[in-house]
This record gives C-alpha cells, sequence and structure tokens, in this order.
C-alpha cells in the first residue's frame, strides 16, 4: 500500500484531502505539479528559488523534463517514469528532512510518549503508548470493538481498515459531537476543527413543524418529536402483530368452516 496519503498527512500538504488516494494508478501531471512545488518550496529547498520555475512549467512534456532533472539533482534512485514511486521517495525525503529540522523537539515528544506508556512488557489494553504498533493484539482489539460499535463488518484489522475507520469517524462521527469549549480555535471550532454547532446543524434537517425562534430550543424539540415518534413506531409494530394474529385466527377459522373441518 503506498505511503503518500500517510507522508501527506504528516506533512500537513494543504492538499492532501483531494490528492488521488489510489497512488497505485497513475497520477496525473496536474495533481503532482503542485505537490513538487510544494515539497520543494517548503520542505526540501533543494533549488534556489531561480532554479525551481521549471517545476511551475504548464506544458506536461516540460514539466516532466525539469521534474526529471529535479530529480536527478536530488539523486533520486528511483525512475521519473514513474509518478507514484518518485513522488513517495520526494515524501519520504520531505519526511526526513522534517525530522533533521525538528529532531530535538520530535525527540523530546517520543521521549514523553514513551514515558507516558511505560516498559513494552507493562502495556495493557487500557494503558498504551500513542501511536502504538496497530499490529500489537491490544491495539487490533480496541480497533474491532470500535468497528462493532459503527456497525461496519470487518474480520481483521488491516492499515486499510484503520483509514476506512478514520474517515468514518471524520465524516460522520466526529462532526456530531459538542465543541470543546477549552480547545476552541478562533474561528469557534472545538477538537481538531469539529464545529461546535454540529448536533444542532444534523437535527435542522429532521422536520420539526413548527419553530421557537431559538436554536437550542427547536433542537431539544426535535429530539423530544424523535423520541415520541420511535414511541409510536413500537405502539404501532405492537399493533401491527396483534392484527396479523387476529387476522390469521379469522382466516384459519372461516377456512376451516369451508371445509367442514371443526373450528380450533
Amino acid at each position: 500500500m503506498s505511503c503518500i496519503p500517510l507522508y501527506l498527512r504528516a506533512l500537513k500538504y494543504p492538499g492532501a484531502s483531494s490528492f488521488p488516494s489510489d497512488t497505485r494508478a497513475s497520477i496525473e501531471v496536474e495533481a503532482a505539479r503542485p505537490l513538487v512545488t510544494w515539497l520543494e518550496n517548503q520542505k526540501i529547498r533543494h533549488y534556489t528559488i531561480p532554479q525551481r520555475q521549471g517545476l511551475l512549467a504548464t506544458s506536461a512534456d516540460d514539466w516532466r523534463a525539469a521534474y526529471g532533472q529535479y530529480l536527478t539533482a536530488l539523486e533520486c534512485p528511483c525512475s521519473s517514469e514513474g509518478l507514484p514511486a518518485t513522488l513517495q521517495w520526494l515524501c519520504s525525503r520531505a519526511v526526513s528532512l522534517e525530522y533533521a529540522d525538528r529532531n530535538e523537539q520530535l525527540n523530546a515528544s517520543t521521549s514523553a510518549a514513551v514515558e507516558v506508556g511505560g516498559a513494552v512488557s507493562d502495556w495493557s489494553e487500557h494503558s498504551l503508548p500513542p501511536f502504538a504498533d496497530t499490529a500489537s493484539p491490544a491495539v487490533a482489539a480496541a480497533v474491532m470493538r470500535m468497528l462493532r460499535t459503527l456497525h461496519m463488518d470487518q474480520e481483521e484489522v488491516t492499515p486499510s481498515t484503520v483509514e476506512r475507520l478514520s474517515s468514518v469517524l471524520d465524516t460522520q462521527v466526529l462532526p456530531a459531537l459538542p465543541g470543546d469549549e477549552d480547545t476552541a480555535g478562533p474561528s469557534g471550532t472545538g477538537r481538531q476543527g469539529v464545529s461546535a454547532a454540529g448536533p444542532i446543524a444534523l437535527l435542522a434537517g429532521f422536520p420539526l413543524g413548527f419553530s421557537t425562534g431559538s436554536p437550542l430550543s427547536d433542537a431539544a424539540a426535535t429530539i423530544l418529536r424523535m423520541l415520541y415518534l420511535r414511541d409510536l413506531r413500537g405502539l404501532q409494530d405492537v399493533v401491527d402483530r396483534e392484527l396479523e394474529r387476529v387476522q390469521a385466527s379469522t382466516v384459519g377459522a372461516m377456512a376451516d368452516k369451508a371445509y367442514g373441518r371443526p373450528a380450533r
């Protein structure tokens, strides 16, 4: 599996979410050009500013020629004909340089994580260090519990499983959680950019039938209406079952009479 999506998130590439996820297939120059330019400008910085102009070429042929020269200058071992391979190599180099630039800070973070997690022999289901190995039984068990909770059928935990779970959490679960005022950013968002108005926005899609003029009051009324409808649905199910029993008994008695059999 390609590591490019993981690298892009780690490097905080602005276009990480829109970059082609299936990097095993061919990647178009239009998608690769801005990534290569961003990596060179922000992370690698091998060329001088005037030398970087070739990487901005709009013609695909001109850009590939400039890209090939760039890879040669970086002593890339991959063929420039294979964009996915060379892009992954560039991303890995950028990550290495990022680590070199911030090695003291990152080493301190790693040491802190190790201290929090304790000795490997002491790791347990309830005490795991940050970024624990996804192949460990404890992590796999935790991921499987989350999958079952979200009704996601999966027999084993793989990197693609974790990516799929992360996508579901980001797009369906986290938007429904209230924001944390203590960690809210300047834009009014809660943890990890989740809007505090998420639950209210979700409830707004349910027809209430009236408005109180207050979003919070409308949300509370909507919840009460939903609970009422749930109870009403349960009552209707009970009534439907009883009607089916009565109909079955009635039809059975009529059939017995028609065929001259004694009624049951």
